[in-house]
């Protein structure tokens, strides 16, 4: 495990024992790359964890969630088990990763009792939700990068491809890839040569830490259009419209193949439409 992980699950480790050890927790799981140390890059991934509750109980384990929320780095959720259960029976590609990609640190006997019941399985709700990651990180890569976080706009641009790439392998028949490696592999199996550089690309970018460009954001703009076949202006097209203009106010926002766009200019807000 690699020295990132290991401490930031020793910072954790207090308050996953109590976690543990509290009635209104079921289960605790740890999703996502701190499961795939090959995966993790530290100060850029996030560590996952999900709190497993009764209906009833949602409202009590918050405070071991804002507990986990304000360590760094660390993501946390709150799931009853009805709302689990509903997720996997209409195909959410969440209980696809907490079948394939998790560590169940305590009450596994609640999240097998779930999969006994609620197979994860592929619909049409499997395919939504992923084309709307796709297209929500490729949204925040787009306001990262035109608000200067370059870091971050590679991050989110990484996830996004990864999302579009599980989509299209889950649309043409074969099971979703979790790890980068398993993406690749299936880039490969799908035929797509120059979106499978475009990832890897990404991947050592973000190892290295590397400022992303202007052209690279429209190498991944197009290879998320062809992926989920929804129409994607490039990034440079929202150069084009703002650079005389203003930095973006909150989040660029994808609408029936436009992106929408706040700008504050001398002191007023103003909205455009980049297609």
């Amino acid at each position: 495990m690699k020295l990132g992980v290991k401490r930031i699950l020793k910072r954790l480790e207090n308050i996953l024992i109590e976690a543990c050890n509290s009635d209104e927790v079921k289960s605790v799981i740890i999703i996502g790359s701190a499961t795939r140390p090959e995966d993790y890059i530290e100060g850029l991934s996030d560590i996952g964890v999900i709190l497993l509750t009764s209906s009833k109980d949602k409202e009590r384990a918050k405070r071991i969630w804002w507990k986990l929320i304000s360590v760094p780095n660390v993501t946390a959720t709150i799931i009853s088990q009805d709302t689990l259960a509903d997720m996997c029976a209409k195909g959410d590609p969440l209980c696809i990763l907490i079948a394939k990609d998790s560590i169940t640190i305590c009450g596994e006997e609640y999240v097998e009792r779930i999969f006994r019941s609620y197979k994860p399985k592929v619909t049409d709700k499997t395919l939504q939700v992923l084309k709307q990651q796709a297209i929500t990180s490729l949204s925040l890569a787009l306001t990262s990068f035109f608000t200067n976080d370059n870091l971050m706009a590679l991050n989110h641009a990484y996830h996004a491809l990864r999302y579009a790439i599980r989509f299209k392998s889950l649309e043409k028949g074969y099971g979703m890839p979790i790890s980068d490696r398993q993406v690749i592999e299936m880039c490969a199996v799908l035929g797509l040569r120059d979106i499978c550089w475009t990832y890897q690309a990404l991947i050592e970018y973000r190892r290295q830490r590397t400022k992303l460009k202007l052209w690279q954001l429209d190498i991944v703009c197009k290879a998320i259009e062809y992926l989920i076949r929804e129409r994607i202006p490039p990034a440079s097209n929202i150069y084009v419209r703002i650079r005389n203009l203003g930095t973006p106010i909150g989040i660029i926002k994808y609408e029936g193949g436009s992106w929408r766009i706040e700008l504050m200019k001398n002191g007023k807000r103003m909205s455009l439409t980049v297609s």
